[in-house]
Formats: structure tokens, C-alpha cells, sequence
């Protein structure tokens, strides 16, 4: 695989994250964005690693019935909300799943005292505190959120999981 190719998978399963694994027509691993257990995706590589790749959503050939449309208008850019395109009953199953999984490859014997209700928070407004990040271009600093690629950032208007304080 190399960066532009082109290919059809179905998502296998969301990983601790929230990105989404599938495997490109060679086998290799391949990391996606904003993609939901089941979908069929039309898929682009955008980066190639060692042992996996990264891809992006040229479309959405079938949808999962637990894809919603995000409430943040930076969902596609921003690296904080990952689950933002799913469900909240969805999002609350796929980070139990996660940590099922976490404490099976470190310590199975603590299994048992997974508690299957447990939930996250609050949907939306969970937030109590901002990091802002700072990105050199050139002569300039840009400060604001950093994007999904961790490098740069952007600014945001109002951050829909930012609890503000009405005074």
C-alpha cells in the first residue's frame, strides 16, 4: 500500500482511541478516523508505516445504525472527540469492549470485577478544562486545539463538550 491508494473495507472493530481498524486487500493493518464497526468504506491511504497505515473516508458505502451526525462542527479535524459519530449507547459499548480488553492482556484474573453497567459520563458537556497546544510556522506560533495529526492546530470557536460556567 502507498499514500493515494484506493481500496473498499469493512471496519472490523474500534480500537482504544477511537479510531477505526480494518485490513487493506494485502493484509496490512489500517487505521481510519471517524469510521464505525461494520461499515462499508471506500478508503484512501493517507500514510504509510512499518507495520500499518492511516486512511481516510472518501465514502460511506453502508452506513452502521449507530452513525450519527456529530454535534461539533470539528469533528473531522479534532483529535478530543472521537466518538463524536456514534451513538452515546454505542460509545459506552465500545469503550466497555475496550477495556474488557485492556484488563484481559494485563490482568485476566481482575476480570470478573468488570461491571457491565459502567458508562461514561455525561454525553456532551463533560469538559472542565482546556489544553491549548502551540505550533511554530515559521516566524509565527499558532496556538488553539491540535488537530487529529498531533502537530497542528486550529482555532475553535466553542467547544461543544466544554462545560462553561454560567455566571
Amino acid at each position: 500500500m502507498e499514500p493515494g491508494d484506493k481500496f473498499e473495507a469493512r471496519i472490523e472493530k474500534t480500537v482504544f482511541g477511537g479510531d477505526a481498524f480494518c485490513k487493506a486487500p494485502d493484509g496490512m493493518a489500517v487505521f481510519v478516523a471517524n469510521a464505525l464497526v461494520g461499515e462499508l468504506l471506500l478508503l484512501e491511504i493517507k500514510s504509510v508505516k512499518k507495520s500499518f497505515a492511516r486512511a481516510k473516508i472518501l465514502k460511506i458505502i453502508e452506513p452502521s445504525p449507530n452513525r450519527i451526525e456529530p454535534i461539533c462542527p470539528y469533528a473531522d479535524v479534532c483529535c478530543n472527540c472521537k466518538y463524536l459519530t456514534m451513538s452515546f449507547e454505542e460509545e459506552n459499548k465500545v469503550k466497555h469492549s475496550q477495556l474488557r480488553d485492556a484488563i484481559l492482556r494485563e490482568s485476566p484474573d481482575d476480570l470478573q470485577a468488570l461491571d457491565d453497567k459502567i458508562i461514561s459520563g455525561k454525553e456532551f458537556k463533560y469538559r472542565n478544562k482546556v489544553c491549548f497546544h502551540a505550533h511554530r510556522v515559521g516566524n509565527l506560533l499558532d496556538v488553539g486545539y491540535v488537530k487529529a495529526d498531533n502537530v497542528s492546530v486550529f482555532d475553535v470557536a466553542k467547544c461543544q463538550n466544554m462545560c462553561y460556567n454560567k455566571k
